[in-house]
């Protein structure tokens, strides 16, 4: 049964770059074409429980760790559609003392109940009481490119708009360059972006999944598809 409130839809266009050099060509462009520019290094930590049940209903769990900050995250109903995302999604932070317990030993095991979304996770874990434990999965790896990138440049629309040039290293250590533009009107803003790749000579694809397919596709190829207990 998935969770009984109304979180926020996230819509984003998500653009996957064919190599390296597509890659700093996009780099290149933001750096110079954006009025900000943010760099993030990101952990991401993947968590399910043991008999996968969050995955058996297309749920991801997430904590992701910043330099100055744990954030949880829970995604459900993910619709994926020629490059455009829409999903429920819900984020709230780590409290300042278990960000630091989970950072000075990176969890193996967590108990639902620690996190701030123990409301939301728990119609998806079920009645049980106390809550199944939740498992690492495994970890994701990222530096993202935070960029505001004035609209006019896209479509001659008023203000900015935020995209963001991810650098992912999955569990079996490939690469997976992506752009992503999170936005309401980002179905609207595809097409201009497409056009403005490719006076780049930039010539990007629509992604076909999720980072955390493509995480858990890459965790299946290593042969450490579920979570161990120990």
């Amino acid at each position: 049964m998935p969770p009984s409130d109304d979180p926020p839809i996230e819509v984003e266009l998500k653009l996957m770059l064919p190599d390296q050099a597509a890659y700093d060509a996009v780099r290149t462009w933001l750096d110079a074409a954006a009025t900000s520019c943010r760099v993030r290094s990101q952990r991401n930590l993947y968590l399910d429980t043991a008999d996968l049940r969050l995955r058996a209903q297309r749920a991801m769990l997430r904590l992701r760790f910043e330099p100055d900050h744990v954030v949880a995250t829970l995604k459900t109903r993910p619709n994926l559609h020629a490059g455009l995302m829409r999903t429920e999604e819900r984020e709230a932070p780590l409290d300042a003392d278990l960000a630091a317990r989970f950072r000075a030993r990176a969890p193996s095991r967590v108990d639902p109940d620690v996190l701030p979304l123990a409301a939301a996770l728990r119609p998806l874990l079920g009645d049980a009481e106390p809550a199944p434990a939740l498992f690492a999965l495994g970890a994701l790896i990222n530096e993202r490119r935070s960029y505001e990138l004035p609209r006019a440049l896209l479509d001659g629309g008023a203000g900015t708009v935020p995209i963001d040039l991810d650098h992912s290293l999955g569990p079996a250590g490939t690469p997976r360059l992506e752009v992503e533009l999170e936005h309401p009107d980002a179905a609207a803003l595809e097409g201009a972006l497409y056009a403005r790749l490719l006076d780049l000579g930039v010539a990007a694809s629509p992604s076909e999944q999720s980072k955390y397919a493509w995480f858990l596709e890459g965790l299946a190829s290593t042969g450490r598809d579920e979570p161990s207990e120990a």
